[in-house]
């Protein structure tokens, strides 16, 4: 696949704010006229300001980007793997810049910069989430409350006019502004979101793109010291008009908060420019060290997603005799996922992540694939994502005691090729 890549721009300035009950009825969110709303009015309402209270209070943050990229010839009948995309994103302000991975000068305000081919996007921290809720430019439609994953949420489909989409979709040969529409989900209780689910639409006749979509999925994360709500996986799909595809399969982890000695410009006009290191230590691990780290204290599959969890290095972990990690260093990280068992034999899966190791006062990014935990449990296979690790058990319920051991074994961040 040449050189193609997708771009979400999105439009500073908000339109009235809409939105639309079951029966069609159009109804705006003032004081003044929530007597006798469509349902679900009043929760969007209180979405929106839910949402956009956790906007104003991000601090500038950044995240390790994983990428898995797949790609399909016109001919082709399936994708094949192109390669994993690994890198730093900054967001600021509601901008993103991008780096390599351990990098501290963020300059590039684009994935597609760093790399000639494949599919990639912006948009995914902030930016269309801004323009949907806290700008107020999507028609929004209440559909009643669903499952999802498990647990019970909210649903709203919504459509992004073309005045007030900012969406741009740029291919090889064309790029357009398109509108948008599609779907959120929304826990009730904490009014945290779940998912969003956004399809390209209105697509101009000179654009031969047949159809784009993407997908977020939310999770609590720890940045600094506040628990936030932030993009934990997106998919990215592609599909040209003579059949050309293309998919990215993303994770973020490792999120923390970015200090700056100075503050961030942002010109529109010019080229992104280098910023000041971090003043977070961005010393990583040596590839290839084994790492035994026990749970300092139980970790139930009831345990909410995004609750923090913290285990201790059992034992010296040694470099050619000398220690670079000594017994009883703190490692911090959270509950990614979970999965209960479907069936009487299946086992349940609890992913977890460990993002930094606390050691003689400095922080350390920790970057590992998990080898092996303590019977009965065992390690589930599938996507490596460092510092990431899948441990499955029978039943639908299980708890990891205090002391449960884990092996793992440090990485490099440059990203595997298939």
């Amino acid at each position: 696949m040449s050189r193609r890549f997708l771009a979400v721009l999105l439009a500073a300035a908000p339109l009235a704010a809409w939105v639309q009950g079951p029966a069609g009825a159009m109804a705006d969110t003032s004081a003044d006229a929530r007597a006798g709303l469509p349902e679900g009015t009043l929760l969007l309402a209180r979405i929106k300001r839910h949402v956009g209270e956790e906007m104003a209070r991000l601090p500038d943050y950044t995240c390790l980007e994983t990428a898995e990229r797949y790609v399909k010839a016109p001919a082709a009948k399936v994708l094949r793997a192109l390669d994993t995309l690994r890198l730093e994103v900054l967001d600021s302000g509601g901008k993103e810049l991008y780096a390599r991975p351990g990098a501290r000068a963020f300059q590039r305000d684009h994935p597609g910069s760093f790399t000639d081919t494949g599919l990639t996007g912006t948009g995914m921290f902030s930016l269309y989430l801004r323009n949907l809720l806290v700008y107020g430019n999507g028609i929004c439609r209440y559909r009643g409350e669903e499952q999802l994953n498990g647990r019970p949420a909210a649903r709203y489909d919504f459509r992004v006019p073309l005045l007030g989409s900012g969406m741009t979709i740029s291919l090889e040969s064309a790029s357009a502004v398109v509108a948008s529409k599609g779907a959120f989900w929304v826990d009730p209780g904490s009014l945290d979101l779940l998912r969003l689910a956004v399809e390209a639409d209105e697509i101009p006749p000179g654009l031969p793109l047949a159809s784009s979509t993407w997908t977020i999925d939310y999770a609590r994360m720890r940045i600094g010291q506040r628990s936030m709500l932030l993009p934990q996986a997106a998919e990215i799909n592609l599909r040209e008009t003579n059949g050309r595809e293309a998919r990215n399969v993303i994770d973020f982890t490792h999120c923390q908060e970015f200090h700056a000695e100075s503050a961030i410009r942002f010109e529109d006009t010019a080229p992104a420019t280098a910023l000041p290191p971090s003043e977070v230590p961005a010393e990583l691990l040596p590839a290839g060290l084994s790492v035994a780290i026990a749970l300092a204290a139980p970790v139930s599959s009831t345990d909410p997603v995004g609750a923090e969890i913290e285990g201790r290095i059992a034992g010296n972990v040694l470099l050619k005799g000398r220690t670079v990690l000594g017994e009883g260093a703190i490692v911090r990280g959270r509950i990614r996922r979970f999965e209960p068992a479907s069936g009487a034999a299946a086992r349940s899966m609890l992913v977890l992540e460990f993002t930094e190791i606390e050691a003689a006062g400095a922080l350390l990014r920790f970057f590992a694939d998990l080898e092996s935990v303590d019977a009965p449990a065992s390690v589930e296979r599938g996507r490596e994502l460092p510092g990431v690790g899948a441990i499955s058990m029978p039943g639908t319920r299980f708890t990891l005691p205090r002391g449960f051991r884990m092996l793992w074994r440090t990485r490099a961040l440059t990203a595997p090729q298939p």
